[in-house]
C-alpha cells in the first residue's frame, strides 16, 4: 500500500513539473491528478484489504467508487498550483490544506463503506491528528522543486519527484494508517452485512486499478524524459542561434523569445 502510493506521487509529480507547460498545461495536469487520485484511492484499499476483523465485510459499491472522486479534486487543485512557475508561501499552503484535507476526505468516505456487523466510531484527537499529518507532510511534498532548486541539485535526473514522491506517498500512508489507529469497529448484536461487494471483488477492482496506474505512471514518466530532453535541446540551439525567436500569447504579450530576439528588440518575456 505505501509502495503504490510512493509511486503514485512520484508519477503525478514528474508528469505535472516536465510536462504541465504550454497550452495543454491543464491537460497534463488533469491526468496527473486522476493519477494521483487513483494512487491514493488504491493505497486506501490496499490496506483495508490488509486489515483483519474478526466478522465478515463487505463494501457498498457506490460509495466505494465515489469516494475516488475527494482525492481526484484535491490532488488537480494542489498540482495546479506547483505548475505555476511562482509558488509563494500562502499557495503553497492552501495547496497543502487542499490536498491533505482531500485524502481526509476520501479516506473517511472510503471508510463510510464497509458494511459489517456492528458499528464504527473514531477517537476524535486521533482523527484530527491523521488530517493534520497529511497536510503537514503534503507541505515539503508541494515544495519539493523549490528545495532541490536551491540546494543546486535540479540537473540531476528525477530528484525533484523521487523527493516529493517519497514525501507525499507518506504523507497519504501515515494519514490512513494514524486514521485507523482512530477508528474503533464495536460489534452490535443482531447486525447483519448487507449484500455489498466481497473483499475479492475489491481486491479485483483494486489490482485493476493499480495494473493501469502502473502502465500509465511508466508511460507518462517516460514520454516526459523525453520531451524534456527534446525540449532542453531546442532551447540549446535557440540559446546560440543569431536568429530570432518570437512566441506571443493570445492577449499580443510576449511569453518567450530566444538572446537573439531579445537583444535584436530590446524585448523579455512577459511584456
Amino acid at each position: 500500500s505505501v509502495l503504490v502510493a510512493v509511486f503514485a506521487s512520484f508519477c503525478s509529480l514528474e508528469t505535472v513539473l516536465r510536462l504541465a507547460r504550454g497550452g495543454l498545461g491543464r491537460i497534463w495536469t488533469g491526468m496527473a491528478a486522476i493519477m494521483l487520485g487513483a494512487g491514493v484511492w488504491a493505497m486506501h484499499f490496499i490496506g483495508m484489504l490488509a486489515f483483519r476483523l474478526s466478522c465478515g465485510v463487505s463494501y457498498d459499491v457506490s460509495i466505494t467508487a465515489l469516494s475516488m472522486l475527494p482525492g481526484i479534486f484535491a490532488s488537480a487543485v494542489a498540482l495546479q498550483l506547483i505548475a505555476s512557475p511562482r509558488l509563494s508561501g500562502t499557495r503553497l499552503v492552501f495547496g497543502a490544506v487542499v490536498l491533505g484535507g482531500g485524502i481526509g476526505l476520501m479516506h473517511y468516505s472510503g471508510m463510510a463503506a464497509i458494511r459489517f456487523a456492528g458499528i464504527l466510531r473514531y477517537d476524535l484527537a486521533t482523527f484530527a491528528l491523521s488530517l493534520l499529518a497529511a497536510v503537514l507532510l503534503a507541505l515539503p511534498a508541494l515544495g519539493s522543486r523549490h528545495l532541490v532548486a536551491r540546494l543546486r541539485l535540479g540537473d540531476v535526473p528525477f530528484l525533484t519527484s523521487a523527493v516529493g514522491g517519497v514525501v507525499l506517498g507518506g504523507a497519504i500512508s501515515s494519514m490512513h494508517y494514524i486514521a485507523m489507529e482512530a477508528a474503533f469497529f464495536l460489534p452490535v448484536d443482531g447486525v447483519e452485512p448487507v449484500n455489498a461487494a466481497s473483499p475479492h471483488t475489491l481486491a479485483f477492482a483494486v489490482g485493476a486499478t493499480v495494473f493501469l496506474l502502473l502502465v500509465f505512471g511508466l508511460l507518462l514518466t517516460a514520454l516526459g524524459s523525453r520531451m524534456s530532453e527534446t525540449r532542453t535541446r531546442l532551447y540549446t540551439m535557440l540559446a546560440v542561434t543569431s536568429q530570432g525567436y518570437l512566441l506571443v500569447d493570445d492577449a499580443g504579450r510576449v511569453v518567450d523569445s530566444n538572446p537573439a530576439m531579445e537583444s535584436l528588440l530590446g524585448i523579455a518575456p512577459g511584456t
